[in-house]
């Protein structure tokens, strides 16, 4: 457990507040800036400075993501708080803790590394992809049982990619009652498709994707890599629905034209399921957390 050492969270949203929560439960004497006190349950929060958050604090933790698109520390349930920028946050912290955020720009790695701060990517982290799986499945879907106007029970579904969201994906999905077909690239993958009773595609070139414009209800691009092409999307029924569930640059070319619908769900359980989200957070943190006080 966390001993009661002093940890400073910086900035976020309603994932953060989970976080707090937990990392409080866990012990730790968690100190919020950015943050309405009334979220936090800590007194005088949003009118705290940074320095006072900050002084005998043991670590830094931001939020996922930790920045906007103008590199400010992302606070968006503060009314109050003016936009700090990474570059002065940086300076202000120094090398006296380590840092910890969600989803860090090369840029904002490159003002942490000028101001001495060791800044830890969790979003990288095995152990949070693992985790965040399930949640990513689920929100999926729930935004996908949205859209349709059929049941997922007897629908014809793909996924591309099987890795930890592609499998998670398969197993409920199966579970619902549908028809589920995942590509992959790996011999090893496709083996672990069939042994899942899902019918697989050994995804070797993009001929090998054709089948996908059969006519699928829905298909679950878990792919960070653009693997749908101009022509495979050019024949794609219109009544199918593509989800975007992996990260930059996706699998298609957002400024495609693509005849069929089409839904863009990064960060899914952020915005899906928060709570659980934040929960996920603070126990991947946990471990690093206790070896950080430890020394």
């Amino acid at each position: 457990m966390l001993g009661r050492a002093k940890i400073a969270c910086l900035g976020g949203d309603a994932r953060s507040l989970s976080m707090i929560r937990r990392l409080a439960v866990l012990g730790g004497d968690v100190h919020t800036f950015g943050l309405p006190s009334k979220e936090t349950d800590k007194e005088g929060s949003e009118g705290r400075s940074l320095e006072d958050v900050l002084e005998g604090s043991r670590a830094v933790i931001l939020p996922m993501p930790a920045f906007d698109k103008m590199n400010c520390l992302y606070c968006p349930l503060s009314e109050t708080q003016t936009p700090i920028g990474a570059a002065e946050l940086f300076t202000r912290i120094g090398g006296r803790m380590p840092v910890f955020g969600g989803r860090i720009a090369p840029s904002v790695a490159a003002e942490a590394e000028k101001s001495g701060v060791l800044l830890i990517d969790y979003a990288q982290s095995d152990e949070l992809q693992i985790r965040n799986a399930v949640p990513t499945a689920e929100g999926a879907i729930c935004l996908a049982m949205q859209a349709l106007d059929i049941t997922l029970d007897g629908a014809y579904v793909a996924i591309l990619g099987y890795g930890r969201i592609g499998a998670a994906l398969a197993e409920r999905l199966r579970a619902l009652g549908a028809h589920v077909t995942v590509a992959a690239r790996k011999t090893k993958d496709v083996a672990r498709i069939q042994c899942a009773h899902c019918r697989a595609i050994h995804l070797t070139n993009e001929d090998s994707l054709l089948p996908l414009t059969a006519g699928y209800a829905v298909i679950f691009n878990t792919i960070p890599h653009r693997i749908l092409t101009q022509r495979l999307l050019n024949d794609m029924p219109t009544k199918t629905l593509l989800m975007e569930l992996a990260s930059s640059p996706g699998g298609w070319d957002p400024a495609a034209s693509i005849p069929c619908r089409t839904i863009y769900a990064p960060g899914l359980p952020g915005k899906h399921v928060p709570v659980t989200a934040g929960r996920i957070v603070a126990d991947t943190l946990l471990p690093i957390l206790e070896e950080v006080i430890r020394t």
